[in-house]
């Protein structure tokens, strides 16, 4: 399934633009040194970067959330406290989470055209990637390089019931980067305050999908543990999370998007008081990204890497 919410995929950022967006997380000696090195250096090739979790939590940018029409000015926003990036999470951020861990497992939930997918595939050589999308524009477009080896591409979309569902198909020109056909928001979920939100973004036609239940595909696929589940279905990750209780309970790591603009982007998307709700007790969070994504770690699996290193 596909993207919505995110501001740097509506405005078509990707690749070097995504890596500027990290380089300018405020705060950040370490990536702004690299950033100059990297100037400094043109020619050098680009061999990631190590990014800690331990650094100093950064306050969340709430003016700026509000201007963008992410946050009610005049209410506090729940998920003040956490650290707070700019930027979505890092591909070396997540093989720094799931650690020593021999082949692990991780799945990303609306890879659109892969382009995230490939960046994980380098950074986690020896993982077993699961990628799932649907929508047929972006699969062809992620099919136009090999796949990386240790990469499996699924073309079905993931939800809270196995079979067929109507899928919300989105278009449009967007006009800050003059990109047709926008593919990057449709969803199984209804379009509601979607489209006052980005009123270029068009939702003219419906097609008809395959979806499973992520428990399904799991007990299919003999997988005893999932180290990161990467989840951007676009209002649909109650769905997902109500498909997956026996995935979730052996899942370590999941990083979401949620609703955090002052109205349903989708009909029945979750906020992020929502999100911890669906999840349950014993998912902790642990940084939020972009002002609308969020990390979070299962504690009840919490001596698993060890178990496994």
């Amino acid at each position: 399934m596909l993207r919505a919410q995110s501001d740097r995929r509506h405005t078509g950022t990707t690749g070097g633009a995504r890596r500027k967006a990290a380089d300018d997380d405020v705060g950040s000696a370490p990536m702004r040194m690299e950033a100059a090195q990297r100037r400094a250096r043109p020619g050098a090739p680009y061999v990631g970067r190590q990014v800690k979790l331990t650094h100093n939590p950064l306050a969340a940018d709430r003016a700026g959330l509000a201007q963008r029409g992410y946050l009610d000015p005049m209410n506090p926003s729940p998920s003040a406290g956490l650290p707070s990036h700019k930027r979505h999470i890092a591909a070396e951020e997540v093989r720094a989470l799931i650690g020593p861990v021999a082949q692990p497992v991780v799945l990303e939930i609306g890879c659109n055209d892969g382009s995230d997918s490939r960046e994980l595939a380098a950074a986690l050589p020896t993982a077993r990637l699961h990628c799932f999308e649907c929508d047929e524009r972006a699969l062809e477009r992620f099919r136009r390089l090999p796949l990386p080896a240790n990469l499996t591409l699924h073309t079905f979309a993931v939800g809270a019931k196995d079979g067929q569902a109507t899928f919300h198909v989105s278009g449009g020109t967007n006009e800050a980067t003059g990109r047709q056909d926008w593919d990057l928001s449709g969803s199984l979920k209804r379009p509601s305050g979607h489209k006052e939100r980005y009123d270029w973004c068009s939702f003219d036609h419906t097609a008809v999908v395959e979806v499973r239940r992520l428990d399904s595909w799991l007990a299919d696929q003999r997988l005893p543990l999932v180290d990161f589940i990467w989840l951007d279905v676009q209002g649909g990750e109650g769905d997902v999370f109500a498909g997956a209780p026996k995935t979730l309970r052996r899942t370590r790591f999941i990083y979401t998007e949620f609703n955090a603009w002052k109205k349903p982007l989708y009909e029945g998307d979750l906020t992020y008081a929502g999100t911890l709700a669906a999840l349950g007790p014993t998912w902790k969070p642990l940084a939020l990204y972009e002002g609308y994504n969020l990390l979070l770690r299962n504690e009840a699996l919490a001596g698993e890497q060890a178990s496994r290193a």
